[in-house]
């Protein structure tokens, strides 16, 4: 899980080919991200690219998802 604090999000990463984009403090769902990516294991906040990154459990892939300038 990833605190996005400048966009007020919470990302979460599942056992599936997707992260989810959770609103603050409502906890509503803003978007569900396909990653083409198998089996997302980890995220993590790249801050001096304003982009995070997700690792996947199978194959070591990591995708780069770049978040919109704020």
């Amino acid at each position: 899980m990833v605190y996005l604090e400048n966009y007020k999000m919470l990302v979460t990463s599942y056992d599936k080919s997707y992260v989810k984009f959770w609103r603050l403090p409502s906890g509503k769902l803003e978007e569900t991200l396909e990653l083409n990516i198998e089996k997302c294991l980890n995220i993590f906040w790249m801050k001096d690219k304003n982009a995070i990154g997700v690792a996947g459990k199978v194959g070591n892939q990591i995708k780069i998802v770049q978040l919109h300038p704020k």
